[in-house]
Parts: C-alpha cells; sequence; structure tokens
C-alpha cells in the first residue's frame, strides 16, 4: 500500500510541477495602461500649406506623458473630424504624431488624413484616426504633439478645418 501512494504522489508531483512550470512560461497577460489624453472640441481652420501644431488639449498644442522605464513602448490614438475645401480632387490635409520633436511612423508626410470633393465647398466630413506605436529610449516626462498640413495647396482657393479631436497615450 505504501508502494501505490508513493507514485500517486510522484506522479501528482510531476504534475504540480509540469503546471507550474507551464504557468511560468506562458506569457503575461497585460493591459494597457492610459498615460495622457487630450481633447479639443474647438474648430481650427486653415487656408495655407504650412505646418500647424494642432490643439489637442483645448488650446493647449501638446500634452506631456511619462514613461517609467527606458525603451518602453507607448501607443497614440488621435482622432478629429477633418474637411477640405478645393477644386481639384487632390488637395489633401496629412497629419503627423510627434514625440519629443521625432515623427512617429507610419505618420511621416505621405499619409493622407481627409481630401476635398474638388466642388470648392467645405464639407464631406469625414472621422478619420492616426494610431502608432514608439519605442521610448528613456524613461521621464515626452512631449506628444499633433501637425497637420496641407498638400497640393491653391493659393486663394483651398482651406481645411480640423474639429472634435481627441488623444490617447497608453503604456
Amino acid at each position: 500500500m505504501k508502494t501505490r501512494i508513493s507514485k500517486r504522489a510522484g506522479v501528482l508531483g510531476i504534475c504540480m510541477m509540469v503546471a507550474v512550470v507551464a504557468m511560468a512560461m506562458a506569457p503575461a497577460q497585460s493591459e494597457a495602461q492610459v498615460i495622457a489624453t487630450g481633447v479639443n472640441p474647438n474648430p481650427v481652420l486653415f487656408a495655407d500649406a504650412l505646418v500647424h501644431f494642432l490643439p489637442i488639449n483645448f488650446a493647449a498644442t501638446a500634452i506631456n506623458f511619462t514613461t517609467t522605464a527606458p525603451n518602453q513602448r507607448v501607443a497614440v490614438f488621435f482622432n478629429a473630424e477633418c474637411a477640405v475645401k478645393g477644386t481639384d480632387r487632390n488637395s489633401q490635409v496629412n497629419v503627423n504624431i510627434i514625440i519629443d520633436n521625432v515623427i512617429v511612423p507610419p505618420s511621416v508626410g505621405d499619409d493622407v488624413f481627409c481630401v476635398d470633393l474638388g466642388d470648392n465647398i467645405l464639407h464631406n466630413w469625414t472621422r478619420p484616426s492616426m494610431n502608432v506605436w514608439r519605442v521610448v529610449p528613456a524613461a521621464g516626462v515626452h512631449v506628444l504633439r499633433v501637425t497637420a498640413q496641407m498638400f497640393n495647396f491653391t493659393p486663394g482657393v483651398d482651406q481645411y478645418r480640423i474639429d472634435d479631436s481627441s488623444v490617447i497615450v497608453t503604456r
């Protein structure tokens, strides 16, 4: 009888060790932690081809966030209403997400956030979004900005409007 109990105990012990090792090797689930947010319910209108810092927290054109370790990955989620007035179906607004003065790919100058319909009316509202992630090299406080610029701009004709934007930064 002693032999049977010790064999069962041995099998049970091995099963428990396998379970513990499997749990230790399983990837840990992690939840994204929101570390900064911004919202701007007020419209901005531009009629040029200059780079503009967008207000992303009411009138503020920057928000700060903090990372707690070197090489920490952050994700940025930006969305806004956007409309373009133009006559050529080619005038387009580009949006860039910038962390610590570095444009974060894929928002690197050649992406279209919104475009005109060619009828010279500021309408065709869309609600596009730009989502990026970046490994931030140093721990500490960082600055996030969002820029907008019109490409294929026709002076005196083209303009664009950004409205009701929000931004969320997670790690």
